[in-house]
């Protein structure tokens, strides 16, 4: 029976027929469940970085990635909005990248108005994982240039906005580089797929087995 992936949410509340990559801070490991439906992705957020040691926090990331539900390191990333030294968060972000290259694990990136440095950075690192651009808005231009270097895209609540220009974009990725996230809004991931196979002309049904592939092949589950 075909499930809906929701790839990034915030949410603890387990919901019927949905696979869940719940996001958790690195000194939250013990609200990871057993639960066959529910994943985690662990990450140094940017906006909390002032206030927490570096070593620190990557010994818990270094302990959360021994766990088997953890298959994602994020959401981390770079962001030019807030007043944290964007070298610091630059500097975290690579740690970020390494671990997850020798982990062999993919990495959900929070990006405002740096999708170039993002993408700088991981030619730079030569880090060969999966990243996913998660609650991505942006224009056609910068989602060629994150698709030209092999990166997903994960698309939240803002597609169920009247936005044009991020529903032409939605409309022109890649099937296989698309994910879905409710990330931390009321949305139900259901509502999203809705609107995806609207979007993209298809079954809903058929959109739920094309996600479920991407998860298989990004994540190897």
């Amino acid at each position: 029976m075909p499930v809906y992936f929701d790839i990034h949410t915030h949410s603890h509340k387990a919901r019927q027929n949905v696979v869940q990559v719940r996001n958790l801070f690195p000194n939250q490991l013990d609200l990871i469940e057993q639960n066959p439906d529910v994943w985690y992705s662990v990450g140094w957020h940017p906006w909390h970085i002032d206030a927490n040691d570096s070593d620190e926090m990557f010994a818990f990331l270094e302990k959360a990635i021994q766990n088997k539900k953890v298959i994602a390191l994020g959401e981390t990333g770079l962001d030019r909005s807030i007043d944290e030294s964007f070298g610091r968060q630059t500097n975290i972000f690579i740690r970020h990248l390494s671990l997850a290259h020798n982990a062999g694990l993919p990495v959900i990136v929070h990006a405002v108005k740096a999708y170039p440095d993002i993408i700088h950075i991981y030619k730079k690192t030569k880090a060969r994982i999966p990243l996913i651009i998660h609650g991505f808005r942006g224009n056609h231009q910068s989602a060629a240039q994150l698709l030209d270097h092999g990166f997903y895209l994960s698309f939240g609540a803002t597609l169920l906005e009247n936005n044009t220009t991020l529903a032409e974009v939605f409309q022109n990725t890649p099937e296989e580089k698309i994910f879905l996230e409710t990330d931390d809004s009321a949305a139900d991931i259901r509502q999203l797929y809705e609107r995806a196979a609207a979007l993209r002309n298809v079954r809903t049904e058929q959109w739920m087995e094309t996600i479920a592939h991407n998860f298989d092949k990004c994540f190897g589950k």
